[in-house]
Formats: C-alpha cells, sequence, structure tokens
C-alpha cells in the first residue's frame, strides 16, 4: 500500500512522507477504508528502496483498497467507468496547500485540509468502517500518482492556482523531449530522470533531465535541469528529497537492465529562468517529486 490513515495527525499520508519523520511510531497507520492496522516498511533513507505500508491481516470484506489496486489494473488498457457513468476511482480534483483546521461541513461530515472522511456502516451487525476520499491534495505527489496510474480517466477534473487547464490532461504536460523552449504557460511539467547524480551545494539540488535538444542520433546535447532552492530546509527535508531522486534512480536502472518498461519521471511546479530556458527553479518540497511507473498515454490525449 502507498498510503495509510495517521491516527495521530488525522489525515491520509503517502508511504513517501515516512521519510521526513526522525522516529517512526509503527503503531499509528491504519488502512484508510477499512481500518486495520497497517505496518510502515522499508522507509529508512539508507534502504534506498520506495517506503510502503504493510497490513498486519486481511482487509475487510468491503474495503476500497484491495478493489482501487484492480482498477488499477484494469486502468492500463481501458477507460474506467461504473455503472452510473462516472469514474470509480480516486484522483484528487485540486491541490490545497493551506493547513485548515479541521471542522465539520454543513453535511456533518469531517473535513481536514481538503480531506473528507465519509462513514461507512457495513453488515447486520452494526459494523463501521471510514471511507476516506481525498478529493485535495497536499502535494503533488498523489496528482502525479494518479496520471499515471490512471492514463484512459485524463479528462477528469484537475484544478491547480496559477496553472493553465481543468482537467489533468490540460494541467499535466510532458517537456519537450527534442529541443529546448520557453513556455509561455505554467502548468504542471514532468520528465524522465537522468541516470546523472545530482548536484548539490548548501543553497540548492540540481536534478538533470533526459529531455531537451539532441543530435541526429537522439543523444540529448542540451539538457533540461530542475534546480530545487533548499536553503530553507530541514536537514530531514533535503534528506528525505535526496532519498526520493535516488530511489528513482536506482529504480529506473534496474527497469533498464532487466528489460522493464518503468521508466522514473520527474513531476515538479516551477519557473523557468528569465535567461536560461533549460533551468527550472522549485523551492517547495509539496511541488516537486519523482515517481517510477510504465508511461501510457491513450490514443487521443496528447503527452
Amino acid at each position: 500500500m502507498d498510503r495509510a490513515w495517521d491516527k495521530v495527525a488525522g489525515k491520509d499520508v503517502d508511504a513517501e512522507d515516512l521519510w521526513q519523520i526522525e522516529k517512526v511510531d509503527r503503531d499509528r497507520y491504519e488502512c484508510i477504508d477499512c481500518r486495520i492496522p497497517v505496518w510502515p516498511a522499508s522507509y529508512q533513507p539508507e534502504n534506498k528502496v520506495r517506503p510502503y505500508f504493510r497490513r498486519s491481516k486481511d482487509h475487510e470484506a468491503w474495503c476500497d483498497v484491495e478493489g482501487e489496486l484492480a482498477l488499477i489494473k484494469r486502468a492500463k488498457t481501458e477507460r474506467l467507468v461504473d455503472e452510473r457513468g462516472s469514474f470509480p476511482g480516486k484522483m484528487p480534483n485540486r491541490l490545497d496547500l493551506r493547513n485548515d483546521a479541521t471542522r465539520t461541513d454543513p453535511e456533518g461530515d469531517l473535513v481536514e485540509a481538503g480531506h473528507r472522511i465519509h462513514v461507512r456502516r457495513e453488515g447486520a451487525g452494526g459494523t463501521t468502517g471510514r471511507s476516506r476520499h481525498t478529493t485535495a491534495a497536499s502535494s503533488i505527489r498523489r496528482i502525479c500518482r494518479a496520471y499515471l496510474n490512471f492514463p484512459n480517466n485524463r479528462d477528469q477534473p484537475l484544478s491547480i492556482d496559477g496553472l493553465v487547464g481543468v482537467t489533468y490532461a490540460q494541467v499535466v504536460r510532458m517537456l519537450e523531449t527534442q529541443r529546448i523552449i520557453r513556455y509561455d504557460t505554467q502548468r504542471l511539467r514532468y520528465a524522465e530522470l537522468a541516470w546523472a547524480k545530482p548536484a548539490s551545494t548548501e543553497e540548492f539540488l540540481e536534478v538533470p533531465l533526459s529531455a531537451g535538444r539532441r543530435d541526429k542520433t537522439g543523444r540529448v546535447i542540451e539538457a533540461y535541469r530542475v534546480r530545487v532552492r533548499w536553503a530553507g530546509w530541514s536537514k530531514r527535508a533535503r534528506t528525505s528529497f535526496e532519498t526520493d531522486i535516488e530511489v528513482s534512480r536506482t529504480e529506473s536502472i534496474e527497469a533498464k537492465r532487466n528489460e522493464r518498461l518503468e521508466r522514473s519521471w520527474l513531476f515538479f511546479i516551477g519557473r523557468q529562468d528569465a535567461d536560461d530556458q533549460t533551468l527550472f527553479h522549485v523551492e517547495d518540497q509539496r511541488l516537486i517529486c519523482s515517481l517510477s511507473a510504465e508511461l501510457l498515454f491513450p490514443k487521443l490525449v496528447a503527452p
């Protein structure tokens, strides 16, 4: 599982968030839907593998988590629509960076920082579970994972303040892979990570990408770069971000070596440098992440 409910913080978290915690409490997490305990695994930065949550026992029969895994598998080859004509999966529809306090909305549902908690009751005995359907993401990671997981449903709504577009396909766009250009619109952009290690200083980490101007042989001769200004970040935040990049690099190299189709991608919302078109600047850790997956495109949806 790549997500779990944090009982102490009262919100759902991504497994990669564990990299930022100094001392992980294995007993504070549970399934987002059926509330069985789940345990964090492989979360130490030195593990050099991506963290995840391991279930303590089988999920409840009505739990949506197992069903979501099946949906993701189906989504690779087909557009997902339920009997009502709606999308049956979970794709955040907006990015919310505010730290709103927990409150109760007029419908009586708990809401925290854009996360609505729906109460669900099952069985004749009144067994109660909670299905927490997140409509807002507090960082771009969940949005980017949904973009990769549901390629045929990228017409789903997505709104990010300051960015062009109202759907996943419009908001999330790939960098040019053959040339260097000046972008006149702001979007959530992405490109394949280069295998070269990032350059780091006390002021920034600069991540090279495998996209840009190429010669006749297809070799990148002028690459895009993303400079992450981390001077104000904590030591733990720097370490977690470096680990994110290093794990993705390793995953990409291993996939290539084993002839798998997965690649590692850097997603970011950044400012293109005024003088150097190859350079983008990012300052907020919530606006950059890396993920490994096979990138698929429906025939009628452009990258």
